[in-house]
Protein backbone atom coordinates (compact mmCIF):
# COMPACT_ATOMS: atom_id res chain seq x y z
CA UNK A 1 0.00 0.00 0.00
CA UNK A 2 1.23 3.19 -1.49
CA UNK A 3 1.41 6.00 1.24
CA UNK A 4 -0.17 4.06 4.29
CA UNK A 5 -3.59 4.63 6.66
CA UNK A 6 -2.23 5.47 10.40
CA UNK A 7 -3.14 2.55 12.28
CA UNK A 8 -6.18 4.31 14.26
CA UNK A 9 -7.83 4.43 10.38
CA UNK A 10 -6.73 0.61 10.09
CA UNK A 11 -8.71 -0.31 13.12
CA UNK A 12 -11.63 1.76 12.61
CA UNK A 13 -11.92 0.96 9.02
CA UNK A 14 -11.90 -3.02 9.76
CA UNK A 15 -14.46 -2.17 12.61
CA UNK A 16 -17.24 -0.44 10.01
CA UNK A 17 -16.10 -3.27 7.41
CA UNK A 18 -16.64 -6.31 9.61
CA UNK A 19 -12.98 -7.36 8.22
CA UNK A 20 -9.96 -8.13 9.64
CA UNK A 21 -7.47 -5.10 8.55
CA UNK A 22 -4.70 -7.32 6.83
CA UNK A 23 -7.64 -8.90 4.75
CA UNK A 24 -7.86 -5.19 3.76
CA UNK A 25 -6.61 -4.17 0.23
CA UNK A 26 -5.74 -0.75 -0.12
CA UNK A 27 -5.35 1.13 -3.47
CA UNK A 28 -4.07 4.78 -3.05
CA UNK A 29 -5.58 7.07 -5.58
CA UNK A 30 -4.11 10.58 -3.67
CA UNK A 31 -3.10 13.11 -2.99
CA UNK A 32 0.09 13.51 -0.77
CA UNK A 33 -0.13 17.37 0.16
CA UNK A 34 -4.03 18.21 -1.10
CA UNK A 35 -6.76 18.31 2.10
CA UNK A 36 -7.22 14.57 2.35
CA UNK A 37 -5.34 11.33 1.14
CA UNK A 38 -7.94 9.14 -0.83
CA UNK A 39 -7.84 5.48 -1.35
CA UNK A 40 -10.01 2.62 -3.07
CA UNK A 41 -10.32 -0.05 -0.11
CA UNK A 42 -11.79 -3.87 -0.80
CA UNK A 43 -11.79 -6.83 1.79
CA UNK A 44 -12.70 -10.27 0.90
CA UNK A 45 -14.88 -9.73 -2.25
CA UNK A 46 -12.68 -7.45 -4.84
CA UNK A 47 -16.20 -6.72 -6.42
CA UNK A 48 -17.11 -4.38 -2.99
CA UNK A 49 -15.60 -1.67 -1.65
CA UNK A 50 -15.38 1.90 -0.14
CA UNK A 51 -13.72 4.86 -1.00
CA UNK A 52 -11.86 6.16 2.00
CA UNK A 53 -11.23 9.70 2.20
CA UNK A 54 -9.28 10.89 5.29
CA UNK A 55 -8.69 14.89 5.94
CA UNK A 56 -5.46 16.31 7.52
CA UNK A 57 -7.59 19.42 8.61
CA UNK A 58 -11.20 19.67 10.54
CA UNK A 59 -12.55 22.35 7.98
CA UNK A 60 -12.19 19.91 5.26
CA UNK A 61 -13.66 17.15 6.92
CA UNK A 62 -16.52 19.05 8.57
CA UNK A 63 -17.51 20.85 4.90
CA UNK A 64 -17.19 17.32 3.00
CA UNK A 65 -19.17 15.79 6.02
CA UNK A 66 -21.76 18.31 5.55
CA UNK A 67 -22.17 18.32 2.12
CA UNK A 68 -23.23 14.97 2.06
CA UNK A 69 -25.50 15.24 5.17
CA UNK A 70 -27.39 18.30 3.85
CA UNK A 71 -27.09 18.42 0.42
CA UNK A 72 -25.77 15.19 -1.75
CA UNK A 73 -29.18 13.41 -0.30
CA UNK A 74 -31.24 15.18 -2.38
CA UNK A 75 -28.96 14.35 -5.80
CA UNK A 76 -28.49 10.27 -4.99
CA UNK A 77 -28.21 9.39 -8.67
CA UNK A 78 -24.89 11.50 -9.19
CA UNK A 79 -23.16 11.54 -5.90
CA UNK A 80 -21.65 8.47 -4.17
CA UNK A 81 -23.42 7.30 -1.04
CA UNK A 82 -22.14 8.26 2.79
CA UNK A 83 -21.66 4.29 4.44
CA UNK A 84 -19.75 6.27 7.62
CA UNK A 85 -18.31 8.79 9.73
CA UNK A 86 -15.05 8.00 11.23
CA UNK A 87 -14.81 11.39 13.47
CA UNK A 88 -11.27 13.13 15.00
CA UNK A 89 -8.72 11.91 15.23
CA UNK A 90 -9.47 9.39 12.77
CA UNK A 91 -11.45 12.03 10.56
CA UNK A 92 -12.54 10.12 7.58
CA UNK A 93 -15.65 9.13 5.77
CA UNK A 94 -16.27 6.35 3.97
CA UNK A 95 -17.76 6.46 0.72
CA UNK A 96 -19.79 4.12 -1.92
CA UNK A 97 -17.21 3.68 -4.50
CA UNK A 98 -18.81 4.61 -8.09
CA UNK A 99 -17.89 3.81 -11.77
CA UNK A 100 -16.32 5.34 -14.08
CA UNK A 101 -13.25 7.67 -14.26
CA UNK A 102 -12.79 11.60 -14.74
CA UNK A 103 -13.62 13.49 -17.73
CA UNK A 104 -10.53 14.10 -19.73
CA UNK A 105 -10.26 16.02 -22.62
CA UNK A 106 -9.49 13.05 -25.67
CA UNK A 107 -10.77 9.85 -23.71
CA UNK A 108 -13.67 10.70 -24.88
CA UNK A 109 -15.52 11.55 -28.37
CA UNK A 110 -16.66 15.27 -28.56
CA UNK A 111 -20.33 14.41 -28.95
CA UNK A 112 -20.51 12.52 -25.38
CA UNK A 113 -17.56 15.41 -23.91
CA UNK A 114 -20.55 17.95 -24.35
CA UNK A 115 -23.13 15.73 -23.02
CA UNK A 116 -20.93 15.69 -19.65
CA UNK A 117 -21.14 19.56 -19.42
CA UNK A 118 -24.87 19.31 -20.29
CA UNK A 119 -25.02 16.96 -17.29
CA UNK A 120 -22.93 18.72 -15.20
CA UNK A 121 -25.01 22.40 -15.55
CA UNK A 122 -27.98 20.17 -14.55
CA UNK A 123 -26.38 18.95 -11.38
CA UNK A 124 -24.82 22.52 -10.43
CA UNK A 125 -28.69 23.83 -11.24
CA UNK A 126 -30.29 21.36 -8.52
CA UNK A 127 -27.55 22.04 -6.25
CA UNK A 128 -27.97 26.15 -6.43
CA UNK A 129 -31.55 25.22 -6.14
CA UNK A 130 -31.23 23.66 -2.93
CA UNK A 131 -33.29 25.29 0.07
CA UNK A 132 -30.41 26.33 2.37
CA UNK A 133 -30.94 29.21 4.31
CA UNK A 134 -27.80 31.83 4.60
CA UNK A 135 -27.51 33.90 7.85
CA UNK A 136 -24.02 34.91 7.16
CA UNK A 137 -24.14 38.60 8.21
CA UNK A 138 -22.27 39.97 5.71
CA UNK A 139 -24.17 40.09 2.22
CA UNK A 140 -21.84 39.63 -0.93
CA UNK A 141 -22.00 42.84 -2.21
CA UNK A 142 -19.78 43.73 0.49
CA UNK A 143 -17.85 40.80 1.00
CA UNK A 144 -17.06 40.24 -2.37
CA UNK A 145 -15.06 43.89 -2.88
CA UNK A 146 -13.31 42.79 0.54
CA UNK A 147 -11.83 39.54 -0.34
CA UNK A 148 -10.69 40.95 -3.92
CA UNK A 149 -8.78 43.81 -2.45
CA UNK A 150 -7.05 41.31 0.12
CA UNK A 151 -5.96 38.85 -3.15
CA UNK A 152 -4.89 42.21 -5.50
CA UNK A 153 -2.74 43.31 -1.84
CA UNK A 154 -1.15 39.97 -1.59
CA UNK A 155 -0.49 39.26 -5.07
CA UNK A 156 0.41 42.41 -6.54
CA UNK A 157 4.15 41.85 -5.76
CA UNK A 158 4.00 39.17 -8.40
CA UNK A 159 2.17 40.59 -11.26
CA UNK A 160 3.45 42.49 -14.28
CA UNK A 161 2.99 46.50 -14.13
CA UNK A 162 0.22 45.59 -16.66
CA UNK A 163 -1.04 43.17 -15.08
CA UNK A 164 -1.50 45.05 -11.76
CA UNK A 165 -2.97 47.97 -13.44
CA UNK A 166 -5.78 45.93 -15.08
CA UNK A 167 -6.45 44.41 -11.80
CA UNK A 168 -6.93 47.52 -10.12
CA UNK A 169 -9.10 48.76 -12.71
CA UNK A 170 -11.56 45.93 -12.47
CA UNK A 171 -11.15 46.10 -8.37
CA UNK A 172 -12.48 50.01 -8.99
CA UNK A 173 -15.18 49.06 -10.97
CA UNK A 174 -16.72 46.64 -8.98
CA UNK A 175 -16.76 49.44 -5.98
CA UNK A 176 -17.87 52.04 -7.91
CA UNK A 177 -21.37 49.84 -9.44
CA UNK A 178 -23.05 48.89 -6.82
CA UNK A 179 -25.82 46.44 -8.39
CA UNK A 180 -22.79 44.28 -8.61
CA UNK A 181 -24.02 41.34 -6.94
CA UNK A 182 -26.27 43.25 -5.10
CA UNK A 183 -29.11 40.54 -6.09
CA UNK A 184 -26.75 37.56 -5.07
CA UNK A 185 -26.71 35.37 -2.09
CA UNK A 186 -25.16 32.30 -0.78
CA UNK A 187 -26.45 29.06 -2.06
CA UNK A 188 -25.09 25.26 -1.64
CA UNK A 189 -21.57 25.39 -3.87
CA UNK A 190 -19.24 22.51 -4.58
CA UNK A 191 -16.59 25.08 -4.93
CA UNK A 192 -13.80 23.25 -6.96
CA UNK A 193 -16.18 22.28 -10.22
CA UNK A 194 -14.09 20.92 -12.82
CA UNK A 195 -14.35 17.93 -15.22
CA UNK A 196 -11.33 16.82 -13.29
CA UNK A 197 -14.35 16.22 -10.39
CA UNK A 198 -16.90 14.65 -12.48
CA UNK A 199 -16.83 10.57 -13.16
CA UNK A 200 -18.21 9.16 -16.35
CA UNK A 201 -18.98 5.69 -16.89
CA UNK A 202 -19.37 4.23 -20.31
CA UNK A 203 -18.60 1.86 -23.28
CA UNK A 204 -15.19 1.80 -24.58
CA UNK A 205 -14.68 1.94 -28.11
CA UNK A 206 -11.47 2.68 -30.14
CA UNK A 207 -9.63 3.83 -26.86
CA UNK A 208 -12.64 6.41 -26.22
CA UNK A 209 -15.59 6.16 -24.36
CA UNK A 210 -18.24 6.30 -26.61
CA UNK A 211 -21.35 7.35 -24.76
CA UNK A 212 -22.60 8.14 -20.78
CA UNK A 213 -24.20 5.53 -19.07
CA UNK A 214 -23.17 7.07 -15.34
CA UNK A 215 -22.49 10.62 -15.20
CA UNK A 216 -21.32 11.49 -10.53
CA UNK A 217 -19.77 14.50 -8.79
CA UNK A 218 -16.96 13.84 -6.29
CA UNK A 219 -14.97 15.98 -4.43
CA UNK A 220 -16.94 18.29 -1.57
CA UNK A 221 -13.96 18.96 0.92
CA UNK A 222 -14.54 22.82 -0.61
CA UNK A 223 -18.50 22.58 -0.64
CA UNK A 224 -19.88 25.67 1.56
CA UNK A 225 -22.16 28.17 0.95
CA UNK A 226 -21.49 30.42 -1.57
CA UNK A 227 -22.13 32.41 -4.37
CA UNK A 228 -23.26 30.43 -7.26
CA UNK A 229 -20.93 32.17 -10.17
CA UNK A 230 -17.92 30.72 -8.11
CA UNK A 231 -18.93 27.33 -9.34
CA UNK A 232 -17.90 28.35 -13.08
CA UNK A 233 -14.95 30.02 -12.50
CA UNK A 234 -12.66 27.16 -12.97
CA UNK A 235 -14.72 26.36 -16.13
CA UNK A 236 -14.37 29.84 -17.81
CA UNK A 237 -10.73 30.15 -17.15
CA UNK A 238 -9.49 26.72 -17.92
CA UNK A 239 -11.95 24.95 -20.37
CA UNK A 240 -14.55 27.49 -22.00
CA UNK A 241 -12.37 29.83 -23.90
CA UNK A 242 -11.02 27.30 -25.91
CA UNK A 243 -14.45 25.47 -26.30
CA UNK A 244 -17.42 27.30 -26.64
CA UNK A 245 -19.35 24.45 -27.78
CA UNK A 246 -18.91 22.98 -23.80
CA UNK A 247 -19.77 26.35 -22.18
CA UNK A 248 -22.96 26.24 -24.97
CA UNK A 249 -24.02 22.30 -23.52
CA UNK A 250 -23.73 23.11 -19.73
CA UNK A 251 -25.66 26.15 -19.87
CA UNK A 252 -28.23 24.29 -21.73
CA UNK A 253 -28.08 22.04 -18.90
CA UNK A 254 -27.95 24.77 -16.35
CA UNK A 255 -31.40 26.00 -17.90
CA UNK A 256 -30.32 29.25 -18.81
CA UNK A 257 -27.53 31.18 -19.61
CA UNK A 258 -25.89 34.43 -17.59
CA UNK A 259 -27.05 38.24 -17.92
CA UNK A 260 -24.50 40.78 -18.50
CA UNK A 261 -23.93 42.02 -15.01
CA UNK A 262 -23.69 38.31 -13.90
CA UNK A 263 -21.05 37.66 -16.89
CA UNK A 264 -18.96 40.95 -15.07
CA UNK A 265 -19.23 39.34 -11.56
CA UNK A 266 -18.11 36.13 -13.30
CA UNK A 267 -14.94 37.73 -14.70
CA UNK A 268 -14.61 39.58 -10.68
CA UNK A 269 -14.54 36.31 -9.51
CA UNK A 270 -12.39 34.62 -11.95
CA UNK A 271 -9.89 37.53 -11.05
CA UNK A 272 -10.19 36.48 -7.37
CA UNK A 273 -9.33 32.72 -8.67
CA UNK A 274 -5.86 33.51 -10.65
CA UNK A 275 -5.07 35.69 -7.98
CA UNK A 276 -5.55 32.98 -5.39
CA UNK A 277 -3.56 30.48 -8.00
CA UNK A 278 -0.49 32.74 -8.40
CA UNK A 279 -0.01 33.65 -4.88
CA UNK A 280 -0.46 29.76 -4.32
CA UNK A 281 1.82 28.78 -6.71
CA UNK A 282 4.44 30.48 -5.55
CA UNK A 283 3.85 30.20 -1.93
CA UNK A 284 4.35 26.30 -2.74
CA UNK A 285 6.99 26.97 -5.46
CA UNK A 286 4.18 24.87 -7.81
CA UNK A 287 5.16 24.51 -11.53
CA UNK A 288 1.78 23.25 -11.97
CA UNK A 289 -0.06 25.95 -10.12
CA UNK A 290 2.18 28.93 -11.85
CA UNK A 291 1.26 27.63 -15.42
CA UNK A 292 -2.82 27.78 -14.05
CA UNK A 293 -2.73 31.03 -12.17
CA UNK A 294 -0.81 32.46 -15.45
CA UNK A 295 -3.64 30.95 -17.92
CA UNK A 296 -6.28 31.88 -15.61
CA UNK A 297 -5.09 35.79 -15.16
CA UNK A 298 -4.93 35.58 -19.26
CA UNK A 299 -8.72 34.87 -19.75
CA UNK A 300 -9.42 37.48 -16.92
CA UNK A 301 -7.44 40.08 -19.01
CA UNK A 302 -8.57 39.15 -22.13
Amino acid sequence: MTDPADANLLDRLSGELGCASELLRWQFLGSTHGPCRVWQVTGLDARAGVVVKQFRSDRAFAQEQGAYARWLTHLPEETAGLVAVLPAPVRALLLRRLPGEPLVTGRVREAVEQTAHRRAGAFLRALHMLPEADHDPLPLREAIPRRYAAWLARVSPRLTLAEAAHLRGLGEALQADTGLFARARRVPCHRDFTPSNWLIDGPVVDGQISRIDGFFVVDFEHAKLDCPLLDLVKLWTEVWGDRPDLEAAFFAGYGRTLGPDERLELQVLAAMHAMATVAWAHDHADPAFTLLGARALQRVLG
